[in-house]
């Protein structure tokens, strides 16, 4: 009896050998997918804050623009009664 258990316990030790480089594998791959995925959140918060400041710079233009649009209209306004 103590033969049979004895023989079992190796059989499961023999069975976690094969698996430990499997595991540790998976831990490895596991370790590589959580640096991409940290990357990967890092640049959209970078194209985010970019993202932000070239709506700025849009809405910024786009004032800026029709500004100058009623500006030209003004001067041809006053071409035109002069």
């Amino acid at each position: 009896m103590e033969a049979g258990y004895l023989l079992t316990l190796v059989e499961r030790m023999e069975g976690l050998d094969k698996t430990a480089p499997k595991a540790k594998e998976g831990a490895k791959d596991n370790d590589e997918l959580k640096r991409n995925l940290d990357q990967a959140r890092k640049e959209l918060d970078e194209a985010r804050k970019e993202s932000e400041g070239l709506k700025k710079e849009v809405e910024d233009l786009s004032f800026k623009l029709k500004k100058l649009e009623e500006i030209h209209i003004e001067s041809v306004k006053r071409r035109g009664t002069q």
